[in-house]
C-alpha cells in the first residue's frame, strides 16, 4: 500500500473532530494534494481537513519568513557586489556564475547548521595557501583579488541575510537554521495545540532532522516512512547506496525507525522494459509509440511519465498520442530553453554589435534570427512578416554577411508603418543605455504583439521574461553599471535560473513530472525517459566555491549524498510500480556516454538475482516510418519519361559527383541531378565548410595564373607567397562581397585559408626538389569526353583543380581541404568505383579520360596520372590514384566501364530506388525527404 494511502487510513481513525489539530508535512507540496484527494473521497461526512503543507511551507509558517526565490538572491548579491566593487561589466558578467554558486553554498552551510564565519574563514586559509609563494616574491594583482573575494564572502553572507530579512524573506536554510535552535518553551508558543505528522522523509539535513526530533522528543511530532528492506538491510551485493541517509538515521535515533518497512523490492513481480534509442530526442518518440500501443486505464493518474532531464519536456509533449487525452505537467521548464528567451538573447547581442569599420551594421544572420523567430510569428500580422522577409532578402542580395545601417533606414518608407514601427524600434535599442536596455527588449517585444494570451505556455514564458528583465534593470540602476557589453551576458546567466511554472490540473491526466515530484507517489505503470548514466544520477549538480575537504570537514552535503538521493527517489519508483519502462540513447556525446544509468544495471545484476518474479526486456526502438510507409522502400518506375530524361542528361553532360550519386543511391542521383531539387541555404550564413572551400580553390587559382603555360621553379614559389593575402582578399570579396574578416568567425576562416593556400605552395616546393621543374597546364577549366556504347551517347564533363606537367608525367591534381583517406584511392576491382568511400578515386579516373580526350598531348612519350592534394596535412603532398585497369593510354577500359553505367541507368526494367544501406543516408540531403532521417 502507498505512503498516501496509509496517512489516509490513519487520518480517518481521527475523523471528524481531531483532523484540524494535525499538521500533515510531506518533503513537497504534490504529495499533499493526491492526500487531499484520497480523503476527500474516502470520508462519508463533513470534516475538517488536517493541514497539510510541504517541509518548505512548513519552514516558513513556523519562522514567520517567506522563501527568497534564487533569480531575486542572485540578482541581489549581483547588485551588491556591482555598488561596492566598482567593476567592469565583464567583471560583472562573469560574477553571475559566482553568485549561483553563493545562494547554493549559503543554503547549504545553514542546512548543516555548520557555522558561516568558520567555513569562510577555514576557506580563506585554504585559498591564501594556494597562491602563497615559496620564495617570498609579492602577490599578482590577480592573485590579491583572488584572495579579497574570497575574504568577503561572509560579507555577502551577512549582506543578502540582512537585506532579505529585513523584507520578510529568507531561503531555505537559514530558515531551517533559526528554527533548530528554538526551545522546547519556544515550540510549545509556536505550536500549542498542534500535532505534526512528518511523512515520506528520507535525507533530512541536520538542521531539519533538529527541528523533528526535538518536536517528536516533545510528543508533538509522528514519523511516518516509505522504506523497502532492500535498500536498508545489508544483502549479498553489500549496503545499497539508497539506504545511506535512512541508515544513518537509524542508527543515530534507533527507534524512531521501526514500523512502515516493507519487503516489496525484493518480492513482488515486476514487469521492466529498457528501451535503447538513437538519440535524446528519439526517446520522446518510442514513448509516443508505447503509449498508443498500451491499453489506457480510466484513472491515468496511476500513470506517470518521468524526466530524467527537462530539456525533453517538449519533445515529449509533442509525441504524446491524441488517445492520451489530458495530461498534466508537474514540473518547472527553464526559460532559457524557450524561444521566446532566444528572442530575447538576441535582440541584446544585436543591441551590442561593434559597427563595422565607419558605419554601422548588423549582422544579416542576427536580425534574421530576430525578424523570423517563432515567439513571435504568431503575433504578428501575415503583412508584416512578409514585409520583414521581404526586407531581409534585400538585405541579403548582395551576399553580405553585415546589413548597413543606413541602406535598412532607406527601405524603411517602403514598408506598412506596423513594420516600419516595429524596425524603428529595433534600431532605438542599439541606443540604449546599459540599465535601459532590459526595458527597452521588453518594448519591442510588445510592440511585435505579445504577450500572445492564447496560449497559456507563451503566456508564462513572457511573464517570466518580463521579471527576470525588471530584476536585471533594477540591479543595474541601482549599481550604476553603465557597461553595455555585460548585458547580454548577465541575462543569459539569469536566463539560466529563470523556470517556468506549468500548472494544471494535478489530479487528472497522465501525469508528467520530474524525478523529484516523484516523492512519495505511487504509479503502477511509470515511463522514464533518458535513463542514461549522467543523467540518472545527474552527472553534476550546481559548482561550488567550497571544496570536498572543507565540506567534510563542516559536515556539508557531498558528490556521494547526492548520487545517494537520487538513488533513493529512483527505488523509491520501484516500490510502488508494476511496470517500468526506461528509455535511453546509445548516442555519445563529447565525453562518451550512451551508455544505461548504473540503477538499471543494478536491478539486472543485483535485484533480479534476489528477486526472481522481476521480467526484465531490452529492445532497440526503430521509429515507425510514416503512415503507409511502412516497410517501403521508395521506388520510380522508368517510364519513357523518366528515361528520357536520364537519357538528355547523359548527352547533355554527367560531372563526376553526380556518377558517384548514381552509384550511392539511383534515388540521391535522380532527386539532385534529373529533378535539380537542392538544399536551400540561409542569407547571411556563415562561410560553412563548402564555401571555405570555394575560397581556397579561387584563391589558389588567383596566385598561380600569371604562371599558366610557363614553369615553375624554386625561386617562383618563394615569390608567389608574398602574394598570399592578396590572393585570400580577393578571393573571398568574390565569394562573400561585404564580408568583414576582422573578427569573429570570419577572421577564424581567413586564417584556415591562408594556411592552407600556403599549404599548396609547400607541396609543390616538395615536388620540384625532386623532379627540378612544373609546367602548369591548365586551372579550373571545364573538360569533357564523350563515350558512345550500345545504350546510347554519355557525356562526362568537370572542372579539374589543375593539370600540369613534370618531366613526362601529366598531373591532374584535385585539391581536398577535408580528411582523405589514402588507401581509398588504391583500387583493385572495377566495383571498387562504385563504393562510396572510393569517389575521389572515380572522380580522378574521369578527370584522367577527360585529359586524354580534351588536350593534345603526344601521349607516345607522356603518361597521365591522377592524385589528390590534401591540404588539411600540416606537411602535404600529393597522393596518387590506383585504378583497376590496364595501363591503356586510351583508357578504354574505363570507357567500357561507363558505358556499361549508362546501361544501367537506362536499364527499364531496374527501377529508381533509395539505396538499401541506411549508413549512407546520413549525411544526405534529401534524408528527411526518404524517411530515413530517424535512422541515420
Amino acid at each position: 500500500m502507498s505512503l498516501i494511502k496509509n496517512i489516509s487510513g490513519l487520518l480517518l481513525q481521527h475523523a471528524p473532530h481531531e483532523l484540524k489539530d494535525i499538521m500533515v508535512v510531506f518533503p513537497n507540496r504534490r504529495a499533499g494534494l493526491f492526500l487531499r484527494r484520497e480523503l476527500s473521497q474516502a470520508l462519508k461526512q463533513p470534516a475538517w481537513l488536517p493541514e497539510i503543507l510541504s517541509l518548505e511551507e512548513a519552514l516558513s509558517r513556523w519562522s514567520g519568513f517567506a522563501p527568497a526565490d534564487n533569480l531575486s538572491m542572485i540578482v541581489e548579491l549581483i547588485r551588491f557586489q556591482l555598488a561596492e566593487g566598482g567593476q567592469t561589466g565583464h567583471e560583472a558578467a562573469a560574477f553571475v556564475g559566482y553568485a549561483r554558486q553563493m545562494v547554493a553554498d549559503f543554503d547549504e552551510i545553514d542546512h548543516s547548521l555548520a557555522p558561516p564565519e568558520a567555513v569562510f574563514s577555514a576557506l580563506s586559509e585554504a585559498k591564501a595557501a594556494e597562491v602563497w609563494h615559496p620564495d617570498g616574491s609579492p602577490l599578482s594583482h590577480y592573485e590579491q583579488a583572488y584572495l579579497r573575494f574570497f575574504n568577503s564572502l561572509i560579507h555577502y553572507y551577512r549582506h543578502l541575510y540582512n537585506r532579505l530579512s529585513a523584507n520578510g524573506l529568507l531561503w531555505s536554510g537559514a530558515m531551517a537554521r533559526q528554527l533548530a535552535v528554538l526551545s522546547t518553551e519556544e515550540w510549545e508558543r509556536l505550536l500549542p495545540d498542534t500535532t505534526i505528522w512528518f511523512a515520506g522523509f528520507n535525507a533530512l539535513t541536520p538542521a531539519e532532522e533538529k527541528i523533528i526530533t526535538t518536536l517528536h522528543g516533545m510528543g508533538k511530532a509522528k514519523l511516518f516512512w516509505d522504506l523497502d528492506e532492500y535498500y536498508l538491510q545489508a544483502g549479498p551485493q553489500g549496503q545499497q547506496l539508497a539506504g545511506t541517509f535512512m541508515r544513518r538515521f537509524m542508527k543515530k535515533y534507533p527507534g524512531l525507525v521501526t514500523d512502515w518497512i516493507g519487503n516489496t523490492l525484493a518480492t513482488k513481480p515486476m514487469n521492466i522494459t529498457v528501451i535503447a534509442t538513437s538519440g535524446a530526442v528519439a526517446q520522446a518518440k518510442a514513448l509516443g509509440t508505447m503509449l498508443r500501443n498500451q491499453a489506457f486505464e480510466s484513472n491515468t493518474t496511476e500513470q506517470a511519465i518521468v524526466l530524467a532531464d527537462e530539456k525533453l519536456l517538449e519533445p515529449v509533449i509533442q509525441s504524446l498520442p491524441e488517445e492520451t487525452g489530458a495530461f498534466n505537467i508537474t514540473m518547472g521548464y527553464p526559460l532559457s530553453h524557450t524561444p521566446l528567451f532566444q528572442l530575447a538573447d538576441n535582440l541584446a547581442r544585436l543591441a551590442v554589435q561593434p559597427n563595422s569599420g565607419q558605419q554601422q551594421a548588423l549582422p544579416l544572420l542576427l536580425l534574421l534570427d530576430v525578424l523570423t523567430s517563432p515567439a513571435i510569428s504568431r503575433s504578428l500580422t501575415g503583412a508584416t512578416r512578409n514585409d520583414l522577409l521581404t526586407l531581409v532578402r534585400r538585405m541579403a542580395s548582395d551576399g553580405s554577411n553585415l546589413v548597413y545601417i543606413h541602406r535598412l533606414e532607406q527601405h524603411l518608407a517602403d514598408l506598412s508603418e506596423e513594420t516600419s514601427r516595429l524596425l524603428h524600434k529595433l534600431l532605438e535599442i542599439r541606443s540604449s543605455t546599459a540599465s535601459a536596455l532590459p526595458g527597452a527588449i521588453g518594448d519591442w517585444l510588445r510592440e511585435a504583439g505579445l504577450p500572445d494570451t492564447g496560449d497559456d505556455l507563451a503566456a508564462n514564458q513572457y511573464y517570466e521574461l518580463m521579471r527576470l528583465l525588471n530584476h536585471l534593470a533594477l540591479a543595474l540602476q541601482s549599481a550604476g553599471l553603465e557597461a553595455r557589453e555585460a548585458v547580454p551576458v548577465l541575462l543569459r546567466q539569469l536566463g539560466q535560473q529563470a523556470r517556468i511554472k506549468l500548472s494544471g490540473e494535478p489530479l487528472s491526466g497522465l501525469q508528467v513530472m520530474g524525478v523529484l515530484e516523484t516523492r512519495n507517489l505511487a504509479f503502477r505503470r511509470v515511463h522514464l525517459l533518458s535513463a542514461n548514466e549522467g543523467s540518472l544520477p545527474p552527472a553534476s549538480s550546481h559548482g561550488s566555491l567550497i571544496p570536498a575537504d572543507i565540506r567534510r570537514a563542516f559536515g556539508l552535503p557531498m558528490r556521494s549524498d547526492k548520487d545517494a538521493i537520487a538513488a533513493f527517489h529512483f527505488y523509491q519508483l520501484l516500490q510502488h510500480a508494476d511496470e517500468l519502462v526506461f528509455y535511453y540513447s546509445t548516442e555519445p556525446d563529447a565525453l562518451g556516454g550512451g551508455e544505461m544509468s548504473r540503477f538499471l544495471l543494478q536491478i539486472r545484476h543485483e535485484l533480479m538475482k534476489i528477486n526472481p518474479n522481476i521480467s526484465w526486456h531490452e529492445i532497440a526502438f526503430q521509429p515507425p516510418l510514416p503512415s503507409g510507409a511502412a516497410g517501403i522502400t521508395i521506388e520510380i518506375p522508368k517510364n519513357e519519361a523518366v528515361l528520357q530524361a536520364i537519357a538528355q542528361k547523359a548527352e547533355a553532360g554527367i560531372s563526376p559527383s553526380a556518377l558517384s550519386r548514381w552509384f550511392n543511391c539511383s534515388l540521391q542521383f535522380y532527386l539532385a541531378d534529373i529533378l535539380n531539387i537542392r538544399e536551400k541555404t540561409r542569407p547571411g550564413e556563415p562561410p560553412g565548410h563548402n564555401v571555405t572551400g570555394t575560397i581556397i580553390h579561387r584563391a589558389i587559382e588567383l596566385i598561380y595564373t600569371p604562371f599558366m603555360n610557363s614553369s615553375l621553379n624554386a625561386k617562383a614559389l618563394s615569390e608567389l607567397k608574398h602574394s598570399i593575402d592578396r590572393a585570400v582578399d580577393e578571393a573571398f570579396a568574390e565569394v562573400l562581397p561585404g564580408v568583414s574578416t576582422g573578427f569573429g568567425r570570419n577572421a577564424l576562416t581567413y586564417a584556415i585559408v591562408k594556411t592552407m593556400v600556403r599549404r599548396a605552395i609547400e607541396a609543390d616546393e616538395a615536388t620540384i626538389a625532386n623532379c627540378k621543374e612544373i609546367k602548369l597546364l591548365q586551372q579550373e577549366n571545364q573538360l569533357e569526353a564523350t563515350i558512345d556504347g550500345p545504350a546510347g551517347t554519355i557525356k562526362i564533363k568537370g572542372y579539374p583543380d589543375r593539370i600540369d606537367k613534370t618531366g613526362s608525367i601529366v598531373r591532374v591534381i584535385d585539391y581536398k581541404t577535408g580528411s582523405v583517406k589514402e588507401d581509398k584511392l588504391k583500387l583493385k576491382e572495377r566495383e571498387d568505383l562504385k563504393q562510396p568511400e572510393r569517389k575521389y578515386a572515380l572522380q580522378l579516373a574521369c578527370y584522367m579520360l577527360m585529359t586524354r580526350k580534351s588536350l593534345a598531348f603526344n601521349y607516345e612519350n607522356t603518361s597521365v596520372e591522377g592524385y589528390i592534394l590534401p591540404l588539411k596535412l600540416s606537411k602535404p603532398q600529393v597522393v596518387q590514384a590506383q585504378l583497376p585497369f590496364d595501363p591503356d593510354p586510351e583508357m578504354a577500359e574505363f570507357e567500357e566501364f561507363l558505358s556499361e553505367t549508362l546501361s544501367e541507368m537506362l536499364n527499364p526494367d531496374v527501377p529508381i530506388a533509395q539505396t538499401m544501406d541506411e549508413k549512407r543516408c546520413k549525411n544526405c540531403t534529401f534524408v528527411r525527404l526518404c524517411n530515413r532521417e530517424a535512422m541515420v
